[in-house]
């Protein structure tokens, strides 16, 4: 029972698939009978045709399915090949059993193929399947690149994320570290720079631990403005002066500066150190804008920032610097310079020039200092002057007199002669703090040679119409000449 359960399966599946089974036998009937086989090869496929039991079958459904496909022609060569074979070259067996093939292919026309056009045509065949097979394997090795070519980009990108990544935690930790460096650094900075306030404090003239010998002796004029931007204070300074530009009578005063305050060795150990250029600014109040600019002094040039905050604006120095009138101290003490000033100390900001270039602001508080700022364009000028005009000032100025104003107020007496010049100097966009736009006060005497100066008489007065190169009539001439 079992096995005639499994042939009648065998018979289901066969029938099922027939088709393709018919048609992958062909293929083999017709490898097996090819010439490119042996003989012996060829008649044993024969005898086993023959012996089969429904050969007749089996070769009619054969037939059938080679002489209706693009291999026909093939076919009928090769059992031509097979029926031509001389008898002297077979046995008695081999001989029968061709007689007996050649009654089931009677019916099969084969008088117009041979061996030598189905060897032309399998070579045209085996042509043909080499140039597939070599095309087959260009688009199997261009797809190869393809896929090695998206695999190599993402190895490449994964490399890429994975050294950004590598470099950003480097970043991140050198960060860290530089930020606890400079942190110990600016601990250091303000340190100092404590230790250094109280000495001032208990070692100027009327504090308790005041020495002549270590003060200094030489006097400056004080930046601070006055009424009518005069300058009349004075303040202690130590003579940073050539000797060759002393007068003989005064040379003494150059030797006779005093050095560092003793106190100063608590600086001795960090004063020749580069770490002192680090400097850490620290507020509470809130910035809100920061932009870069140059301070311009009369000695000295300082880039830095300026910041802008809810109660104050500040100025933050980039550079360190050596000011020995600031504190009494050896030339290796350097400070950031920092400065601020509040909102309520405004009291006039003014458009400025500076090396010829339209970019700058002079800020003027009500304590008398005047801070003059370059900027790196109009534009960043007449931002940080928006900023600065759009918070509450208490103390600026509104009534500016206008040009007209003013000389009506100096010819009617109500300003003097100096107050009027100065007040001319400053619409004229001159400022103290630059010495390329300084103040100009025209000369006003010409006779610099009399015992005696005699001011009811004219001739003791510049011609205030022509200016000051042209006062000696011969030198009028010449720049006449030259101008004309």
């Amino acid at each position: 029972m079992d096995n005639d359960k499994v042939d009648t399966n065998w018979e289901i599946l066969l029938h099922l698939c027939k088709d393709e089974v018919l048609q992958q036998a062909s293929k083999v009937v017709l490898h097996t009978v090819s010439p490119l086989q042996s003989k012996e090869v060829r008649l044993n496929y024969i005898s086993l045709i023959i012996a089969y039991k429904s050969s007749k079958h089996v070769l009619n459904s054969l037939l059938f399915d080679l002489l209706n496909s693009k291999n026909e022609s093939n076919f009928r060569a090769s059992l031509q090949g097979i029926l031509a074979i001389p008898s002297s070259q077979l046995s008695p067996r081999q001989q029968e059993d061709r007689e007996a093939f050649r009654l089931l292919l009677n019916r099969v026309d084969l008088s117009k193929c041979n061996d030598q056009h189905l060897l032309q045509e399998h070579k045209e065949l085996k042509t043909k399947m080499k140039e597939q097979e070599v095309k087959k394997r260009k688009e199997q090795q261009k797809r190869l690149l393809e896929r090695s070519s998206l695999l190599c980009e993402s190895i490449a990108n994964e490399g890429m994320e994975m050294s950004k990544t590598i470099v950003e935690e480097q970043d991140l930790q050198r960060q860290k570290l530089l930020r606890v460096v400079r942190g110990n650094l600016s601990k250091d900075v303000e340190v100092r720079k404590t230790w250094r306030e109280l000495i001032h404090q208990l070692t100027q003239e009327r504090a308790p631990w005041y020495n002549s010998s270590h003060y200094p002796r030489s006097w400056q004029l004080d930046p601070t403005e006055g009424p009518s931007r005069m300058r009349k204070r004075l303040q202690r300074c130590q003579l940073d002066i050539n000797s060759k530009f002393f007068l003989d009578g005064a040379r003494g005063k150059k030797d006779g500066e005093p050095q560092a305050h003793p106190l100063y060795y608590l600086f001795k150990e960090s004063s020749g150190s580069d770490h002192m250029s680090y400097y850490s600014f620290k507020t509470n109040d809130t910035i809100r804008f920061l932009y870069h600019c140059v301070r311009v002094t009369p000695g000295a040039v300082n880039a830095g920032e300026i910041l802008i905050g809810e109660t104050h604006v500040y100025f933050v120095s980039d550079e360190v610097q050596y000011d020995k009138n600031l504190f009494q101290g050896s030339k290796e003490d350097r400070d950031v310079v920092s400065i601020s000033w509040r909102y309520d100390e405004i009291c006039e900001i003014v458009y400025r020039r500076y090396s010829l270039q339209d970019n700058a602001l002079e800020i003027f508080l009500t304590s008398g200092r005047t801070f003059l700022l370059s900027f790196e364009s109009s534009k960043c000028r007449h931002e940080v002057f928006k900023q600065l005009t759009a918070r509450e000032l208490p103390n600026l100025n509104q009534n500016i007199l206008d040009l007209v104003s003013l000389t009506r107020s100096w010819r009617d007496g109500l300003i003097t002669t100096f107050e009027y010049i100065t007040e001319l100097n400053e619409k004229a966009g001159r400022s103290f703090n630059d010495l390329m736009q300084y103040p100009v006060f025209p000369f006003i005497l010409a006779d610099y040679e009399s015992p005696v100066l005699d001011l009811t008489t004219p001739q003791s007065f510049r011609n205030l119409y022509k200016p000051i190169a042209c006062q000696d009539s011969a030198k009028e001439a010449h720049y006449v000449e030259m101008y004309n």
